[in-house]
Formats: C-alpha cells, sequence, structure tokens
C-alpha cells in the first residue's frame, strides 16, 4: 500500500469521524482556557458544547451519544495544581468515578514528570508522598505531561483515537 493510499484514507476517517462529533468542554473549566479551545476546535471545523461534566474537563458525543460517562480527560494546568489535588476529597470522589470509564487520563498542560520526583512544585506534601501518591494514580489512569504540547489538538487526537478504536470494535469501520 502506498504511502499516499494511507494518507487519502486517514483524511477520509478524520472528516467522516468529525462531522458526527461534538467536543465537550466542562462548564467549570476557566473561562480562558474554554474560550481558546472551542475557538481552536470551531476553527478546525469541530462543534462544540459547553455543559457540566461530572468528571474530568473534556469529553465527546458522538453521533448523538454521550460518552462522557465513559470517556475523559482532566486537565491540570502545571503540576502543582495536580500535586495539590491529590490530597483533596472532590479529587478522590472524581477519581472513584473515573475507575469506572473505558478511558480516563490527567493532562499536565505545563511541567514534567521529572518536577515532581525533584520537588518542584507548589505544595505543602513531601516529595515521596506526592511520588508515591502519583504512583498509584498512574497504576489506574494514564497521566500525561504534555509540556510544549498544544493541549486542544493533543485533547482532539486522544478523542479521535478513542472513538476510532470503539468504532473498529464495533465493525462500524474498518
Amino acid at each position: 500500500m502506498n504511502i499516499e493510499k494511507i494518507k487519502s484514507e486517514v483524511r477520509i476517517e478524520l472528516l467522516t469521524i468529525q462531522k458526527d462529533l461534538i467536543i465537550l468542554v466542562d462548564s467549570r473549566e476557566k473561562e480562558k482556557f474554554r474560550t481558546k479551545y472551542i475557538k481552536y476546535w470551531e476553527d478546525k471545523g469541530f462543534k462544540t458544547f459547553v455543559k457540566r461534566l461530572e468528571t474530568g474537563d473534556y469529553s465527546f458525543v458522538y453521533k448523538g451519544v454521550d460518552y462522557s460517562n465513559r470517556f475523559s480527560i482532566d486537565k491540570k494546568a502545571h503540576v502543582s495544581e495536580l500535586i495539590g489535588n491529590l490530597t483533596e476529597e472532590r479529587f478522590k470522589r472524581e477519581l472513584e468515578r473515573a475507575e469506572k470509564f473505558d478511558y480516563f487520563s490527567f493532562c499536565v498542560e505545563t511541567g514534567r514528570l521529572s518536577d515532581i520526583y525533584e520537588g518542584k512544585y507548589s505544595s505543602n506534601i513531601k516529595t515521596k508522598s506526592a511520588i508515591a501518591l502519583l504512583e498509584t494514580m498512574k497504576n489506574k489512569f494514564q497521566v500525561d505531561f504534555i509540556d510544549g504540547i498544544f493541549l486542544p489538538e493533543y485533547i482532539y487526537y486522544k478523542i479521535h483515537y478513542y472513538l476510532r478504536s470503539c468504532l473498529i470494535r464495533t465493525k462500524m469501520i474498518q
């Protein structure tokens, strides 16, 4: 199979999924992020909808089916926010809900995993405790440090490839 044919098939697949996809954004997400990300997605031709999500900050609807109880991405602006949340009751309840999801991930927009191991964060949590909490969390959920990657594009591709795998499993696409 030649590379041009593969590229063409991928473009067709992306457009096919895109026309029936609505990206959900949690209404509690900070306005400056919400506005910036929605503008990016809408400029790319995606539909968006703002609503309160019980778990996480981003999810989607595809062909009228709401996936927000199966798929979610929770954004943390920086490492200190993630570490600060680790001991909060609200955060623990969110993790309990997320355990039932097919896919749940945290993305840390700025900072690196090494920042946690080196204690480069603002929190009263000691480094060893932060590492233990984080590693325990990583055993259950995906945690991505995406410093330098444009977040709206990252979120879209996470949605796309999760949805693609669902459609392949149900034989809706090849």
